[in-house]
């Protein structure tokens, strides 16, 4: 087009450690979405199966495969929390039968979390000292009590009895992968949420690998349809901008985590 999409500042893509992920990032964020996806397919790192249910289970054995034994480094991102839910009891399946989920469980709604899970809080607690977007690893199970090892380290003891905004967090959802950077990003692609920001969002998660799948109805002959939903844009403006808004918003939330994780407890 006659119009440059602005080069994209260095801070928002120096997360890829391969030059060629690097590379994927800049031309999702520029609407270049068909050489993105030829450089997934020639890296391996695009899959297609016929239906939706076909590409998840496509999407776990790759995940199985290469994160089961660390799933904190293999984020999985779908758009619906019906394909989350779906996902996560998928990937924790996977874990259970390779012995790498304790014995013991705990129900929060129609979960049973294990000690091994992975698990994201999608409500703030002051008490228990989380706040939502958090996600960490079940280190242990006592009774209805859960102790979780947070991705910052921290570690945090949580009464399911009183406090159940938790969920599985092998799989979340693209609003909620906005603030997290992981090693590597699994994208489930729907019909009716891609756009150019969403992509590259998700892409721009991922320190080093990034894999795409897909299935065929959504895809299109050649890839066409995923290549025009990618490439489409629902902002005014530029990406640039639109980016611009986004991590404005990230780094808002990062200053507001920092200033509540200073405050003292309320006395008691």
């Amino acid at each position: 087009s006659a119009r440059q999409t602005p080069s994209m500042e260095l801070k928002e893509i120096r997360g890829q450690k391969s030059e060629e992920d690097r590379e994927v990032v800049r031309r999702l964020a520029s609407g270049e979405a068909e050489k993105a996806i030829q450089s997934r397919i020639r890296r391996g790192r695009y899959q297609e199966a016929p239906t939706k249910e076909e590409t998840a289970e496509k999407l776990i054995q790759v995940w199985a495969e290469k994160y089961r034994e660390n799933p904190k480094s293999g984020l999985i991102v779908a758009a619906t929390n019906q394909w989350n839910d779906h996902l996560n009891k998928a990937a924790q399946e996977v874990r259970l039968k390779s012995g790498l989920l304790g014995p013991e469980t705990v129900p929060v709604g129609d979960t049973d979390f294990r000690t091994g899970d992975r698990v994201l809080f999608t409500g703030k607690s002051r008490d228990i000292g989380v706040i939502k977007g958090d996600s960490g690893t079940v280190t242990a199970i006592r009774g209805s009590l859960l102790t979780v090892k947070l991705d910052t380290q921290k570690t945090v003891k949580v009464p399911t009895a009183s406090f159940q905004d938790l969920r599985l967090g092998y799989s979340i959802t693209t609003h909620r992968s906005q603030g997290a950077t992981v090693d590597n990003v699994l994208i489930m692609a729907g019909p009716n949420w891609i756009n150019r920001e969403l992509s590259y969002v998700q892409a721009s998660r991922a320190r080093n690998e990034i894999h795409l799948f897909c299935d065929e109805k959504t895809a299109g002959l050649d890839q066409k349809n995923l290549i025009r939903r990618m490439n489409r844009t629902e902002r005014k403006g530029t990406i640039q901008e639109a980016l611009q808004t986004r991590y404005q918003r990230i780094e808002e939330r990062e200053t507001k985590r920092e200033e509540q994780r200073k405050q003292p407890p309320l006395d008691r």
